[in-house]
């Protein structure tokens, strides 16, 4: 299970992050095809929800933030 990477970073930051965002910057190409997956999956599973847009790319948030809002 390798969601944890993605949950990670959501963790410290609440508010929500765009995936190039969380590989720390738009030209990190491997480290975002390496989270992409584990993105995928943690929606699926329901951890994290893409919640709106940012420079056309999805901010994604942790559910548990959602909830108790």
């Amino acid at each position: 299970m390798e969601v944890n990477k993605v949950i990670k970073f959501l963790e410290k930051n609440p508010l929500g992050m765009t995936l190039p965002e969380m590989a720390g910057g738009t030209r990190q190409i491997k480290k975002m095809r390496m989270l992409r997956p584990q993105l995928a999956q943690a929606v699926r599973e329901g951890l994290i929800m893409p919640v709106s847009q940012r420079s056309g790319h999805t901010v994604y948030r942790l559910v548990k933030y959602l909830a108790n809002r």
